[in-house]
């Protein structure tokens, strides 16, 4: 088995210890719940890098930001900051693709 494979199942791991423990119902301002994600989206931009780039495999880095997505979401972040980030990754899409 690739060693990326295990890569990946431990991104997965990963959000899920760590929006357990940062992430929690208490209601917050968009502003800092963009600095909660702003580590996981570094994180991301690393996988980015090893998959995207490294691996030259698009369709991995797509299911991850779903997961991210989703995770977050059901984590305890608001449909604010969801929101935003469907709006930005159309915006980079349409960027990227025109």
């Amino acid at each position: 088995m690739h060693l990326l494979n295990f890569f990946k199942i431990g991104f997965v791991y990963f959000l899920a210890w760590s929006f357990a423990r940062k992430l929690n119902n208490e209601k917050k301002t968009l502003r800092e719940e963009i600095k909660l994600i702003l580590p996981y989206i570094a994180v991301f931009i690393l996988v980015i890098y090893l998959i995207a780039v490294m691996q030259n495999d698009l369709g991995q880095v797509v299911v991850l930001a779903l997961t991210l997505a989703v995770m977050a979401f059901f984590a305890g972040t608001s449909l604010q900051l969801f929101m935003l980030a469907i709006l930005g990754s159309v915006f980079v899409f349409f960027n990227c693709y025109f």
